[in-house]
């Protein structure tokens, strides 16, 4: 997928997914270096397949020294003064930390690739100064288009339009309405059909946070509606969620998007697809999983196997790949992740898209590095993105220690932690769980994910 004869320069942006506004920047800047630093930036080590990149990042990743090769360190790190919300923007008004790049690159004498997790604004401001400065940065695998439609098309409005351009991707939505304010969201949700469930999206949200489900036949009382929002009180928030959404705010954020909701939403299957959209190629696979989702809407991890027939999965990949060339056509290059909805009386529904790397593409990558190309045939996995914590564990280092005391593992089982969180109550990890079958791999998972050392012990 990527050059190893460039110097690859990687930049942990995920911040500048959505612009920050002023008010934002300011949270922003307060917790980066706290429990977002330590748990969104490790994306950006965890999604590259060759060591010795640049990294550019926002704050010291927690997960800096590989264990067991799961992933590559850089072999160069760059952290600009955080000030804008905004890394990219942050690293050119950092005159040390722009000197310390431009330095390094330049003793390379290499091509430059830029591999950013989403091309946002800042990206581009970012080329622009490394152009300016004389650096050979190789532009071809970046978008044609503006960073503020890559991130119009991240947004659930932007991102169901797109879809909604092709015929044959549009059969394939769950009906929906855009409303502008809370108060059009109640009155739609409270006079529609009591006997279809909704689903209310905030536009910018992530994961689940600022989600909002409404089950068939559930009170639709405008008082409960409003009430519901504006407390925010998501049915599927995830464990080390709600500290994230306090500070962030984006599920209060509108425009909203009401949406018929499919199948059962307590037995739904959640594949999630990743492509690659390259100038030579529409659109490439390269990895597909099963979503974790909590009260089906609130990601907590992934697993693999998918518990889908292949021919329904199969369809869920043709339509990523239409996907892909509708996007090829205007432009765009880099990640397309793909939600899907698989209703247990069947069919195939897109849920939404993401422009950027997703958690389950991480995971897939890691099970490569580790078992080879052909993994999927020999291996299974789960991964939880809150497994909770005892004591102070500052580094995956620290983690992968408790768990290897903790955890009686056999020759054919692994338990990786690929990133450390801070959660409301205390710090909870991303934990990989990898054994030869389903069963052995879920009765693994429920073990790590005990609440306590007695638990796991068998003592309580």
């Amino acid at each position: 997928m990527i050059d190893t004869s460039d110097c690859i320069v990687v930049v942990a942006n995920f911040d500048e997914i959505y612009t920050p506004t002023i008010s934002s920047a300011s949270r922003i800047l307060r917790r980066r270096r706290r429990e977002v630093a330590r748990g969104l930036w490790q994306k950006a080590l965890l999604c590259q397949d060759q060591e010795g990149c640049v990294l550019i990042s926002p704050a010291v990743p927690s997960n800096l020294d590989p264990v067991g090769g799961a992933w590559c360190a850089p072999g160069h790190l760059v952290v600009p003064k955080p000030r804008s919300g905004s890394v990219c923007r942050d690293l050119v008004d950092d005159q040390r930390a722009w000197a310390k790049l431009i330095r390094f690159l330049s003793k390379r004498q290499t091509r430059v690739r830029i591999v950013p997790q989403l091309h946002s604004p800042g990206i581009e401001v970012l080329v622009d100064a490394l152009l300016t400065s004389g650096i050979d940065v190789d532009t071809a695998e970046l978008p044609l288009v503006s960073g503020y439609t890559v991130a119009y098309w991240n947004t659930k409005v932007g991102g169901r339009e797109l879809l909604q351009s092709d015929p044959q991707v549009r059969r394939s939505l769950p009906s929906a309405a855009v409303c502008n304010t809370l108060a059009e969201v109640t009155a739609l949700v409270a006079t529609a059909d009591i006997n279809q469930g909704i689903v209310v999206k905030a536009n910018s949200s992530m994961g689940g946070v600022g989600t909002w489900t409404f089950p068939a036949n559930a009170d639709r009382r405008a008082e409960v509606i409003s009430t519901t929002i504006s407390e925010q009180k998501s049915r599927g928030v995830s464990r080390w969620k709600p500290t994230y959404r306090k500070k962030t705010g984006w599920e209060t954020a509108g425009p909203y998007i009401v949406e018929e909701m499919v199948g059962d939403i307590e037995r739904n299957c959640s594949p999630t697809a990743d492509f690659w959209i390259s100038v030579d190629s529409p659109g490439e696979l390269i990895g597909m999983g099963e979503q974790l989702l909590e009260d089906g809407v609130a990601y907590h991890g992934c697993r693999y196997p998918i518990r889908a027939e292949p021919a329904r999965l199969e369809r869920c990949v043709e339509l990523g790949l239409l996907i892909c060339m509708q996007l090829h056509r205007r432009g765009y290059r880099g990640f397309l992740n793909v939600d899907y909805i698989l209703p247990p009386d069947g069919g195939v529904w897109v849920a939404e898209i993401n422009l950027r790397e997703s958690a389950p593409l991480d995971q897939f990558l890691v099970m490569r590095r580790l078992f080879g190309d052909s993994w999927a045939d020999k291996m299974s996995f789960v991964c939880e993105e809150a497994v909770a914590l005892h004591g102070h564990s500052a580094t995956v280092q620290d983690v992968s220690e408790s768990l290897l005391s903790e955890l009686e593992l056999h020759k054919d089982q692994i338990a990786l932690p690929l990133a450390v969180y801070d959660g409301p109550v205390q710090e909870v990890a991303s934990v990989l769980v990898v054994a030869g079958d389903r069963m052995s791999v879920e009765t693994l998972a429920a073990v790590t994910r005990c609440e306590s050392p007695e638990d796991i012990n068998g003592d309580a």
